[in-house]
């Protein structure tokens, strides 16, 4: 089984920096949303993430949020930068979306939904 985090930690953490600066609150990351999951539960276990919110889980999409990402840390003073980052994209997909918690809301529609509204 592939190392995930040996993969794409260095990825995430540059990525998640990067929401500060981008207009538009977001950034996509080339892996697969169930890939990230494994480092974030990884990380939850090393203390770099309070936990993982679970927020829609369908069988097409997944979308979780990483509560309390240690974006920064100063070891003088103990104070650390944290941040709840949201994650989402399609299960077997290739690409994941990242947005700060709080910045803009996606609802994710089951297909049915999806196609009464094309079809109406």
């Amino acid at each position: 089984m592939p190392n995930y985090e040996a993969l794409y930690g260095g990825l995430l953490e540059t990525a998640t920096r990067q929401l500060w600066d981008r207009l538009l609150g977001q950034n996509q990351l080339h892996a697969s949303i169930i890939n990230i999951k494994e480092v974030f539960e990884k990380w939850v276990a090393d203390g770099k993430v309070e936990r993982i919110r679970i927020d829609y889980e369908g069988p097409f999409w997944v979308s979780y949020t990483a509560i309390g990402f240690i974006l920064g840390h100063d070891p003088g003073s103990g104070l650390s930068l944290k941040q709840n980052v949201r994650f989402w994209g399609l299960r077997n997909g290739v690409t994941t979306v990242l947005t700060r918690e709080g910045w803009f809301l996606l609802g994710m529609l089951d297909r049915s939904v999806i196609k009464t509204a094309i079809t109406s």
